[in-house]
Order: structure tokens, then C-alpha cells, then sequence
């Protein structure tokens, strides 16, 4: 980039400014209020670049014949090697896969590259078969497909197919060694697949190519990848780590042994956590708190979430799923939907129905949601408290719920137990789906999935363990946000047990163990599924995955000899669970009194990072929440206070001072604010940047005010570039960036800076000003433009000795009382200049704020799409390149469970979901929804097409619910500030969401 544009994106970076016309007769002195009329609207063009989208045609070759050179018979399944021709092979960079028609014999086929075993010297390229039975069929027929490496990246490319039909000679030569060869080229390859099960099928197929299952030493120990101290990290991308035990477990590395346990619990060192003066923090606070009756009911260590009104709850809980599904699964490293919300009212025996919402405030007073941990995802315990308003309602409720669990599962069991004098009835099938714990005492009925849940919340009740109203932590948050009764619809609080009990040893012992567990149960699912790839058979138990010599017999327990059991319909499971609903931490707590020097090790480098990763974890915090009445708006009002240490909520004071300021009114797009106060280090930073790239002592920002802030407006020139940067995807088009930068003047980017000293914000642009002529004579053109609503307008361009490209690159500024605002785009400026003039910008705080949604803060987020639409356009089309490289994810996966099922047909939509969550713990399922199928014998998507034959769609795209979560969005803002002094040092953040 020459040197102009760097002096021009320097003037943008710094946002300054030149004195204007309005302000020449008085710079310091007050500016007569303007009364804004109407703001106008600005015409927008719309995006210049258009997207290219639709369908890509595979390369199609002629279908060519082959003929099998060589066999070998075993066990059952007869090995066949064919020749291709050179001219047939992919080319270097793409991924070829294979099917094979052979009637009614079950065939699998992998590339194969090597040697002619009766003659060395010949090399050989081509495809070796696999087909069940005692013979070959006289002919068959292989279809190929070979995709470029990056075809679900940020451009689709299509494929190459072909047919190949295959010969059996009436004499094929007989060789031995192929069973090693096939294992080898079916380890080839999985390695080029993207789906979980590709490391464990790649390293198992390497053991069975040398014709056994038996662990290799120094082989397995080099290439073991599992960290234990991650897997004790909560929010550490446990799938990477699960990821890493697949290809242990390929590898056949099983954990530790139990007998390496001998370190009591007791001795370890934990991390210390000094508790706050809460009741000197209440009575600062010159009120006293006021608590709801449910706490007495609620251990201290378990996160707490109130509701004031059933009904309320089944209503946030239905949205909040509606909207959070489809993005989590855009969010998350795994694509897919895990259907973790319904998995645990099926456990529960609870439902969003019309009769809960009908009968909530009838039969329920109040009630709460308690977890011990924050791992919901991977399985956690849930439990729900009923104050009894109505018991016949409730318990009629409820066994309406009984009887339609009982026509969805066979076999639902009914026990009794008594828990310290309290009756408890049990519903369970023996794979947990369902596993509802029952009981009432005091005036409330619990339900909990959780045996050890359930023990500690009676507890509770009993007074033997510390309860939640007792605590001060609690109190103190609950003088901040009193108990408003009945009108109160969301309160969360997680303490400071809570904390310590998810950083404690035992929670991270037992987390590490669990996930150890859950590779244990992925590794016999995956082998299932290589089986029925391969031999097109479906598990029907473990004995038999060993007895086909898929699995060892030692696979069949966990490192702590706790047997795993396996079926067809379910997969694996054991006391950890299973893949996809892992048992509670706190059900797996009475097993536990001794670590491993290893979990002891791991445990303690933890404990030393703990306070210098604070963000990686959690602190206490508790918040109220606001649904309106029509159900289109959410408000999240929220404290957190550290625990172990300030010294991160300290550096963004440091960094942006003590000022605060009150974000403005929803303007269309999406805009940042950030107050800079008197002593920011960040000012300082800015200063001295000013100071040494323009000469001079007395340049600098001594004229920057309280705030500055970010942001783009909905405008077509957004969509543009999102397309010029590479932002959004498109059909076989690479980034363009360069051929783009002529654009720049449509990008709808600006900045607004508070102004402190207009005579400073002068000083500054004449020295800029005269450095730019002296640095870059004639190179840029600075000028009068034209201007509008009586504000001059100054328009900065490259002069005519510039580069044709950046003929059309400008510069709009302007100042409007004591905001200075600074856009590429003419339109996207007067816009600014409307706003303004009609006040609303941010503004520096006077006084103490006139209702919550003016909170001040020292950063806010403003998000509003506007009428035009292209924020939301561009957002859905930046979610493409993840969504792209995702679904070719829960392609694979898809593949791997209709091979791995026995390929007998397309799989039904709830045949999908069952195996899918049962074998690899999500169902494959694109965020933009569609449906899979098979097409000559490979996966294709409806939305997506496939590797081969490529579809990109429109956006948004039609009936997706990623858009119908997106163009639903009618405002979101966001607040952040470093609040309290002291031992009341924390955060207060504020979220306000609206949609349509």
C-alpha cells in the first residue's frame, strides 16, 4: 500500500479532525442549541458486487473398465486388489472415496498404492475391494468421487466422478498379504477425514493391518495426545481433547492404572480462596436483603436459578432454545445438535407443554433450577423445586408427564428409596434416558436426575448443609436485587461455594476421569461403526465387536474395571453414561478418595494458572432477569465480584480510566462506545502515537474528550465489503481484495469522537495537515465539501498523481457541536450528522441514570439492523465460511453412520437423530437444516449438494433457522463497567435484546 493511503487510514485510525466554518467565530465558547427537524433518509444504492451462487457441475469421465488381478480368501470375506489406469488417479491435494455395487455381497474399498507382491519391482496404483462372501461376483461396479481439499471452505470447487466396471477373470491369481494391504490403504484413507471418528478408525486400521489388536510399546506411548490437565479446564474445548482419546483409544492407550490411585483426596493442596467481608459490604449498602423462601431449600455449592411464575419459565425456556439452538451449533467447535435441552426433560419426566404453562400458577407458587456444575452440555445434575401452590394440580401435572414418557420408552422402571427420612420415588430405563427422582418435604416437591443431588438438597432442608440463604454472598446480591415476589421473573446466582466446589479436586479428578470414560465409550461406538463400514454388519453387543476382532476384550471395562456395555440401538454405556449424556459429577463423588500422583501433578499446575487464566473460569455472579410481556424483549442486569484476584478488572480501569458514559439511542447498525477518562492509559497510548508520527511537541490529543466510538451502518456498501475482503463465501471465487480497494469509499465504516477542546482538534489537523503536503506534495487532495444542514463537510482524496484504483478512496469528516465524526461514505457521514444534531450520540454522564436502559458504562454495544437489511445479509453471509467447513464436518459424520450402520438405505430423520446421538453424541444436522440423502451411493445435502457437485445458496437462505434467528433480531445493546471500590470491586454488565 503506498504511502498516501497509509496517511489517509492514519487520519481515520486517529479519528481527527479540521476546524469548520461553524466554529471559526468562537471555538471555546457555548454553541446555540440546534433543534433537529425529521432526520431524513439517506438513499441507499445497495451493494455494488454481486455474490455468485447456485450449482457447480462435477467433471463427469466415461465410464471405463478394470479387471481384479489378484484375491485372497478369509474368514469369510474375499480380497481383491485392480489395477487403475494412471490418467484415472486424483491429482495431488484431493480426497477420493469409493463405493462398490456388488448385488447383494456387501463390499468396501479403499485407494491402494504400493508394490506387485510377486514382483517388486512394478509398481502398482489402484483400488482393493473387500466383499463378503465366499466369492467374488463374475462383475461389479465402483463409482469414484475425488474433491479438492478446500471445496467446503471460503469458496466451493466442484468434483470429479466416474464409473469404473469391474471384471473377474475365470483364473485370478491367488496372494496372501492383502488383509494387511487393505487395513494399510483404509488407514490412508481416514486420515483425510474431518469427522471425530476418522483419528480412532486411522490408528485402529494401522493395528489391524498387522493382524492385531495388540497395543505396540513406544508406538502408542509416542503419539499419545490426551492432557489430562486439559481435560480439567471447563471451558477448554473438550472437543479438541476428546478429539485427542480417539486417537489414544485407536492407538490402544488406555489411562492409567486404578492401582496408581493412592494419594488421599485430603492431601491436596487446594486453591485458596479468601472470602469477602459480605456483612460489612451489606451494611454499606444501607439496605438489607430481601430473600425468597426457596433458598433454604438449596445447598450453598449449587448454581440457583429463580423463577417467580412456571409459566414464565416455560416461556423464556422456549425461546431461549429457539434462538440458542441453531447458533450454538454455529458457535461450537462440533457441528451438529447435541438436543441437550430435550435430553434432560426427557430425564426428568418434565414438559414444555400447554398444560404446565396453563396450570404453573395454579399449581406452583414459585420454583427453582439447581445444577452442581456448569457442564450441562456433557451431563450435569438437574434438579427443579415446586413450592407447593396446588398439590393435586401439580401431582396430576405430572403424572400426565409419566404417561407419555411411558408411550415414548419400553420398559420404565418404578423404585422407592428412602434419603434421610424422606421418601423418594424413582422412573429409570437402564440407559438413564429416563431417570426422574422424586420426593417432597418441607412445602416443596423436588425432581432431580441426580441421586446425589437430591441427597444433598434434603440436606439442605435438614440443616446439615450449609444452605443458600444462609450465605452471605447470597444476602449481599440479594440487597442489590431484592426479592420482588411474583413479579420477579429470573433471578441467577452462582456463589462463592459454587466456585469452589467446580475448582476444587474432587469436581476436577472426577472431570478428567469422566472424559477419560467417555473416549472408553466413543471407542466402542467408533469400532462398531468401522465394522459396519467394513464388513456391512451391525453390533448387536460388545462380545461381538471381539469376537470380530474389532475391539479387546479389555475395551470392555474402564481403567477402574467398571464394565461397558454395548447394543445396537443405544451404543456404549457404563456408569459414566454414555457418549451423549454423561452421569453427574456429583452421582460419581462416593466412589472417590484417592488420585494418582499424575491427577495429583495435573491438579496442581491447574491451581497455579487458576488466577492468571481468571477468564478461562468463573467467578461469582448473579443476575436479574426481565421478560416483557409480549415476549419480544430480554433483560440481563449482572454483577460478578472476583474471588482471588482484581488485578485483570484493575487493567481495565487502567486502561480506560474511571469515565463512564451513556451509550446512545438504537441507531441502524451496529456501533461500539468506550469511554476514555481523564487518566487512561489508553489516552496516553493514542498521545503518544499522535506525537511520533507527526512532529512536533504540541500535537497531540489534549482536544479528545470522554468517548470515542466504532461502527458500521446498515448500508448495501456492508454487503460489499463482506464480499471484497473474503468475509462472505462464494461459488469458485477467490478473496478479491485487491481488485476492491477502490470501494473503500462505499464501506459504510465510521467513527464519532467526543471533542474536549475544538482549538486542540484544530492544532492538530493544521500540523497533520502541513506534514501530509510536506511528506506527499500533490498526492492527496484536501478540500471543502459540500456541506449539509449548515455543517461544513471536508472531504479528503487522493490527489491525481495516485494509482488509478484509489482515485475514487475519500475521507468525509465533520464536527457538529462537540462531535467530530469521520466516515469513508458521504451518505454514511450525513447520516451521522443527522444523528447528532437529534442527540443521539453517547453522552458523558450528568447524574445518576433515568431508568436502567441509560445505564452508563465504560464500554457499550449497540446491534439494530435497519430497515435495509444488509446488516443482517452480511452477518448471515459471514456465517457461511464456518458454516461451510462445519457441514462438511456433519457431512463425514453422516457418511460414517449410514456405512457404519450397514449402508442399507437412507437413514430416517429419527433414525438420524437416535444413532447419531447414541454413536458419536450429536445428531448430524446443518444449522441451516435441510435434509441428507444418498445419491449413488454417497451423502448430498439439500441446501449444500455435495463434495462433488457443490451448491452454493442464496442469502439468506429460505426456511433456515440460522436466519429465521438473525432477521428475527430487533435490537440488542450491551453495557460493561468496572464498578465498587475495594472488596466491592467487580463487574456490572447490562444486556438488552429485542426481536421481532
Amino acid at each position: 500500500m503506498n504511502r498516501p493511503i497509509i496517511l489517509l487510514l492514519f487520519v481515520f485510525a486517529i479519528a481527527c479532525g479540521k476546524k469548520d466554518k461553524r466554529g471559526d467565530e468562537n471555538l471555546t465558547g457555548d454553541v446555540e442549541p440546534v433543534v433537529a427537524p425529521a432526520q431524513p433518509v439517506h438513499e441507499d444504492p445497495g451493494p455494488t458486487l454481486k455474490r455468485r451462487t447456485g450449482a457447480l457441475a462435477p467433471q463427469v469421465r466415461p465410464t471405463s473398465t478394470a479387471a481384479v488381478d489378484r484375491w485372497e480368501k478369509r474368514d469369510g470375506y474375499v480380497i481383491a486388489t485392480i489395477p487403475l489406469e494412471t490418467d484415472g488417479l486424483p491429482s495431488a491435494g484431493t480426497r477420493t472415496s469409493w463405493v462398490v455395487d456388488a448385488g447383494d455381497q456387501h463390499a468396501a474399498a479403499f485407494g491402494w498404492s504400493g508394490s506387485d507382491l510377486s514382483n517388486p519391482q512394478r509398481g502398482k496404483v489402484g483400488l482393493i475391494v473387500r466383499v463378503r462372501g465366499a466369492a467374488l461376483p463374475n462383475q461389479f461396479t465402483v463409482r469414484w468421487t475425488q474433491t479438492d481439499s478446500g471445496s467446503w471452505g471460503e469458496r466451493r470447487l466442484p468434483g470429479t466422478m466416474g464409473t469404473i466396471t469391474v471384471s473377474v477373470p475365470p483364473k485370478v491369481p491367488i496372494a496372501a498379504g492383502l488383509d494387511e494391504v487393505f487395513w494399510s490403504s483404509a488407514a490412508t484413507h481416514f486420515s483425510g477425514s474431518r469427522s471425530g471418528f476418522s483419528g480412532y478408525a486411522h490408528q485402529r486400521a494401522q493395528f489391524l493391518a498387522a493382524g492385531t489388536t495388540a497395543a505396540k510399546p513406544g508406538f502408542a506411548g509416542q503419539q499419545r495426545r490426551s492432557d489430562m490437565q486439559q481435560m480439567m479446564e471447563l471451558y477448554s474445548g473438550m472437543t479438541s481433547v476428546n478429539e485427542a482419546l480417539q486417537a489414544d483409544r485407536g492407538l490402544l492407550v488406555r489411562g492409567e492404572d486404578v492401582a496408581q490411585r493412592t494419594v488421599p483426596i485430603a492431601q491436596i493442596t487446594r486453591i485458596e480462596m479468601p472470602a469477602h467481608p459480605w456483612e460489612r459490604m451489606i451494611t454499606d449498602l444501607g439496605a438489607q436483603p430481601v430473600v425468597e423462601p426457596l433458598a433454604a431449600y438449596v445447598p450453598a455449592d449449587m448454581a440457583y436459578l429463580h423463577f417467580g411464575d412456571l409459566r414464565t419459565l416455560v416461556k423464556l425456556v422456549a425461546e431461549l432454545d429457539g434462538w440458542l439452538s441453531p447458533v450454538a451449533q454455529w458457535l461450537e467447535e462440533r457441528g451438529g445438535a447435541s438436543h441437550f435441552m430435550s435430553r434432560y426433560e426427557d430425564q426428568l419426566v418434565l414438559e414444555r407443554t400447554g398444560l404446565a404453562e396453563k396450570l404453573g400458577h395454579v399449581a406452583v407458587k414459585d420454583l427453582a433450577v439447581v445444577v452442581s456444575d456448569p457442564l450441562l452440555r456433557e451431563g450435569t445434575d438437574v434438579s427443579v423445586i415446586f413450592r407447593i401452590a396446588n398439590r393435586e394440580a401439580l401431582v396430576a401435572a405430572l403424572g400426565v408427564f409419566e404417561a407419555r414418557a411411558r408411550g415414548r420408552h419400553d420398559q420404565i422402571a418404578t423404585a422407592s428409596m428412602i434419603i434421610d427420612g424422606v421418601t423418594v420415588q424413582r422412573l429409570s430405563t437402564t440407559d438413564q434416558a429416563v431417570n426422574q427422582y422424586r420426593a417432597e418435604y418441607g412445602d416443596v416437591l423436588t425432581i432431580s436426575n441426580s441421586v446425589g443431588a437430591l441427597t444433598q438438597l434434603i440436606r439442605a432442608h435438614k440443616g446439615v448443609v450449609a444452605r443458600l440463604s444462609e450465605q452471605g454472598d447470597f444476602r449481599y446480591m440479594r440487597t442489590v436485587y431484592p426479592w420482588l415476589g411474583e413479579s420477579e421473573h429470573g433471578f441467577v446466582f452462582m456463589g462463592d461455594a459454587f466456585v469452589a466446589r467446580v475448582i476444587s479436586p474432587e469436581m476436577k479428578i472426577l472431570q478428567a476421569r469422566r472424559m477419560d470414560a467417555q473416549a472408553d465409550l466413543l471407542a466402542l461406538n467408533y469400532a462398531a461403526l468401522l465394522r459396519g463400514w467394513v464388513d456391512g454388519t451391525r453390533s448387536k453387543s460388545g462380545q461381538e465387536l471381539v469376537d470380530a476382532k474389532y475391539v479387546r476384550k479389555e475395551e470392555l471395562r474402564h481403567v477402574d474395571l467398571a464394565p461397558i456395555t454395548f447394543n445396537e440401538s443405544g451404543g456404549a454405556m457404563s456408569e459414566y453414561g454414555t457418549v451423549a449424556r454423561l452421569a453427574p459429577i456429583r452421582d460419581l463423588e462416593r466412589g472417590l478418595k484417592n488420585a494418582s500422583p499424575a491427577e495429583v501433578e495435573a491438579y496442581d499446575r491447574f491451581r497455579q494458572t487458576y488466577q492468571s487464566y481468571w477468564r478461562s473460569f468463573i467467578d461469582p455472579i448473579a443476575a436479574r432477569i426481565d421478560r416483557s410481556e409480549d415476549g419480544k424483549a430480554l433483560s440481563v442486569d449482572a454483577r460478578m465480584l472476583p474471588l482471588i484476584d482484581v488485578s485483570e478488572y484493575d487493567r481495565i480501569l487502567a486502561e480506560v480510566g474511571q469515565q463512564t458514559v451513556l451509550g446512545p439511542d438504537d441507531g441502524p447498525g451496529m456501533q461500539w462506545t468506550l469511554a476514555i477518562g481523564k487518566d487512561a492509559k489508553l489516552r496516553r497510548s493514542l498521545d503518544g502515537i499522535a506525537k511520533g508520527v507527526i512532529p512536533g511537541d504540541k500535537i497531540g490529543i489534549n482536544w479528545l474528550g470522554d468517548w470515542v466510538s466504532f461502527g458500521v451502518a446498515d448500508r448495501g456498501g456492508l454487503w460489499d465489503m463482506a464480499l471484497i475482503t473474503g468475509l462472505v463465501p462464494a461459488l469458485d471465487e477467490p478473496r478479491r481484495l485487491e481488485a476492491g480497494l477502490e470501494m473503500l469509499s462505499t464501506f459504510p465504516i465510521y467513527a464519532a469522537v467526543h471533542v474536549a477542546s475544538r482549538i486542540g482538534l484544530a492544532a492538530l489537523l493544521t500540523g497533520l495537515r502541513g506534514w501530509v503536503s510536506d511528506s506527499a506534495p500533490g498526492m492527496v487532495s484536501w478540500g471543502q465539501g459540500e456541506p449539509y444542514r449548515d455543517i461544513p463537510v471536508v472531504t479528503i482524496s487522493e490527489g491525481s498523481g495516485s494509482p488509478r484504483e484509489f482515485r475514487d478512496l475519500t475521507i468525509h469528516y465533520a464536527t457538529v457541536d462537540d462531535v467530530f465524526v469521520v466516515a469513508f461514505n458521504r451518505a454514511t457521514l450525513l447520516g451521522l450528522i443527522d444523528r447528532c444534531l437529534a442527540g443521539d450520540m453517547p453522552k458523558a454522564p450528568t447524574g445518576p441514570p433515568s431508568a436502567a436502559a441509560e445505564h452508563d458504562a465504560q464500554a457499550v454495544i449497540n446491534v439494530n439492523p435497519g430497515p435495509g437489511g444488509y446488516l443482517a445479509k452480511t452477518v448471515m453471509g459471514v456465517a457461511e465460511i464456518v458454516l461451510l467447513a462445519k457441514h462438511g464436518q456433519i457431512m463425514d459424520d453422516y457418511e460414517v453412520l449410514w456405512r457404519g450402520l450397514g449402508g442399507g438405505g437412507a437413514l430416517t430423520a429419527d433414525a438420524l437423530r437416535e444413532f447419531g446421538v447414541a454413536y458419536v453424541g450429536r445428531e448430524p444436522r446443518s444449522p441451516h437444516g435441510g435434509t441428507f440423502s444418498i445419491v449413488d451411493g454417497f451423502p448430498t445435502h439439500s441446501v449444500y449438494g455435495d463434495s462433488v457437485r457443490p451448491i452454493m445458496p442464496e442469502v439468506p437462505v429460505a426456511g433456515s433457522p440460522i436466519t429465521d434467528v438473525i432477521s428475527r433480531l430487533g435490537a440488542l445493546r450491551m453495557t460493561l463497567e468496572a464498578e465498587g471500590e475495594g472488596d466491592s470491586r467487580g463487574l456490572h454488565t447490562t444486556v438488552d435484546w429485542r426481536w421481532k
